[in-house]
């Protein structure tokens, strides 16, 4: 079953330089009817879960209800668990308290950074694995308990996820549950293609992030880079994927949003080119 155009949400991090509420009307005005919203510390600060209240959850329900748009995921970042001197339980604070905002949304995606931090050496990397999987494990238990699912984005390139192998042996070791957000860009920056990223991922993908690359820059609009995107989508129709797909766009430097603006239009005008060609899954 193609996969409509109106399926393809946007991401709050296109316009992290805005707030939140003005960040939102944006991508109304773009035309998406879906969005992520991105809570990443000092990248995408546009939900504080450290400082949050229930009436700010209540507030920012109704500022997306009122740009007519409806939260697919969250994308989070709440922090690490593997670098030393991790603070865990501020890290494990700030993942309730996003899922919290989850619930209030009814959004039941929380995409996760793997909680890696940086790459490590090989000869450390199952020892650094065990101990990000056990905590991921955990949260993953508590989502689960509240109804919401925790999506973990690997691979994430530079991180202890780097690329689809690692991403596929962290989700084992994390176990039964685990599921992950599938980043274009960093499949392609990871070294792999995206059919090889399905290949190793694709039964345990919740939730798309649309994002280009070239060789190790992820800083592309989709079109300028390297990313098949229509291999991506007739993977996606043939299995009958019903999770969400967000556009997002991350330009390299400091862009006004006036400057994002038309790069948003032109990644959303190659993956509705992308979307018409017809290409065989394999």
């Amino acid at each position: 079953m193609p996969i409509d155009f109106s399926r393809i949400g946007g991401s709050t991090i296109s316009y992290r330089a805005l707030p939140l509420k003005d960040a939102l009307e944006r991508l109304s005005r773009h035309g998406f009817k879906t969005v992520d919203i991105g809570i990443i510390p000092r990248f995408c600060p546009h939900y504080d879960p450290l400082t949050a209240t229930d009436d700010l959850r209540r507030g920012i329900a109704d500022c997306v209800a009122m740009n007519g748009l409806t939260v697919t995921a969250l994308n989070t970042g709440p922090g690490v668990f593997n670098a030393p001197g991790a603070d865990v339980a501020t890290t494990y604070k700030a993942a309730s308290e996003n899922f919290a905002l989850a619930k209030a949304l009814g959004c039941r995606i929380v995409t996760i950074q793997n909680g890696g931090g940086t790459a490590v050496p090989q000869a450390e990397w199952m020892e650094s694995a065990r101990k990000v999987a056990y905590h991921l494990r955990e949260l993953t238990r508590t989502a689960h308990g509240m109804g919401l699912a925790l999506s973990v984005e690997v691979p994430h390139h530079g991180t202890l996820a780097s690329d689809a192998r690692q991403a596929s042996d962290l989700l084992d070791l994390i176990g039964e549950g685990a599921t992950c957000t599938f980043d274009t860009s960093h499949i392609q920056a990871g070294g792999q293609t995206i059919r090889q990223g399905l290949a190793l991922l694709g039964d345990r993908i919740d939730h798309v992030h649309l994002r280009d690359a070239r060789g190790e820059d992820i800083h592309v609009t989709p079109g300028d880079g390297d990313v098949p995107f229509e291999h991506l989508f007739a993977w996606l129709e043939e299995r009958r994927y019903a999770g969400g797909i967000a556009l997002e766009i991350l330009p390299s430097g400091d862009r006004s949003p006036d400057e994002v603006a038309p790069e948003v239009e032109r990644g959303r005008a190659h993956i509705r080119k992308a979307l018409s060609v017809r290409v065989n899954s394999k």
